[in-house]
């Protein structure tokens, strides 16, 4: 190889190697450096709740992302922005909280008949029922407000009440 194509290589694989340290041997998404826990509980009648879906949106700047949570078998749940319980920004949220079941309009022998003869499910064979109050569904209906200071906040308690 010629001193001056070896050269040429050695720059390169500097380059490259430098670059790499830069980009690729980063832990996490990068964007998670500012983001602080947010997590807690989910409560109704006494009872943790079990599957549902808790969201925050960011009062301060609409704009920015809150993240979201689906809740364990003992109703904990951290809030994640971009994966794996990551975390929030500090700052004030407005919180929902939507726990839905589908349930079938139609019998077991409606559902056998229509399977008999290979038809399709006719599409309003389904109707969504909310397991928690309505409010918390919608971000401008529920009353949870919940600020997360500098350093997070683990021990977040949501009662939803009728």
């Amino acid at each position: 190889m010629k001193p001056k194509t070896m050269k040429t290589c050695l720059i390169f694989l500097l380059c490259l190697l430098t670059f790499g340290m830069f980009t690729g041997c980063q832990k996490g998404d990068p964007r998670s450096k500012t983001l602080v826990p947010a997590a807690g509980v989910v409560v109704y009648k006494g009872s943790p709740v079990t599957g549902a879906t808790v969201t925050f949106f960011n009062e301060d700047d609409p704009r920015k992302p809150g993240g979201s949570a689906i809740t364990k078998d003992n109703g904990t749940f951290a809030i994640s922005m971009y994966g794996d319980g990551d975390g929030t920004n500090p700052g004030n949220y407005k919180v929902t909280v939507v726990k839905i079941e589908v349930k079938s309009t139609l019998t077991d022998e409606q559902i056998l008949e229509h399977e008999r003869k290979g038809e399709a499910i006719p599409e309003n064979a389904s109707k969504s029922v909310s397991l928690l109050p309505k409010k918390y569904e919608n971000k401008k209906s529920s009353d949870i407000s919940i600020v997360i200071p500098p350093k997070g906040d683990k021990e977040i308690k949501i009662e939803l009440k009728d």
